[in-house]
């Protein structure tokens, strides 16, 4: 009886443990948070460079660690791009790495006296995308609901066969694009829709 307790408490105390680990990971990413405050999706944007590096990020004290990009312009111009939590973002998904050309999409924010771009998507030549928010409104897909997240990705239809043996979200990544959605919204098509 004792043993029986002592497992179903640690399996409780290994649960607990779980739940504050992905509630530690995303710590500050939320969508009510003030770090969130400050993309402003009419203030949407967007910028052509290469990446200088992969770069951890900590915007704001008590944040989760986040991922992040340094990115050169042509006009020589080095960009620090927030992309999201580390436990959300994998950049090694779609191979981005220094000395990649991107384009990058969403707003650029300040915060104690340092300027940095919170980015909604980023593109890696013309093929390869990070969507990392709805355009529409800046909600990060790390901080949607299940069925916010389902919406969103009906709209490209079922999953394709490479899709489906990839580990990561579906909504994070996309493959080169040989088929548009079902029905195409203009989010989908013009990069500059706010």
């Amino acid at each position: 009886m004792a043993l029986l307790i002592l497992t179903l408490l640690a399996g409780f105390w290994a649960e607990q443990s779980l739940v504050a680990a992905e509630k530690q990971s995303t710590e500050g990413w939320e969508k009510s948070s003030a770090y969130q405050k400050l993309y402003k999706p009419k203030k949407y944007e967007s910028f052509k460079g290469t990446v200088a590096k992969i770069i951890d990020v900590h915007p704001m004290a008590g944040m989760a660690p986040g991922t992040g990009i340094l990115v050169h312009t042509k006009k020589g111009k080095e960009i620090p791009v927030h992309l999201g939590p580390k436990s959300f973002v994998d950049v090694s998904v779609i191979g981005l790495k220094a000395g990649d050309k991107v384009k990058v999409m969403g707003v650029f924010a300040s915060l104690d006296n340092s300027k940095f771009f919170i980015a909604s998507k980023v593109k890696k030549g013309e093929f390869v995308q990070v969507k990392l928010r709805r355009t529409s409104d800046g909600v990060p897909f790390w901080a949607m609901s299940l069925n916010e997240l389902a919406e969103f990705t009906a709209e490209f239809g079922p999953p394709s066969a490479a899709e489906q043996t990839r580990s990561g979200p579906r909504f994070f990544t996309t493959e080169p694009v040989k088929r548009m959605p079902q029905t195409p919204r203009k989010e989908f098509l013009d990069d500059k829709v706010r």
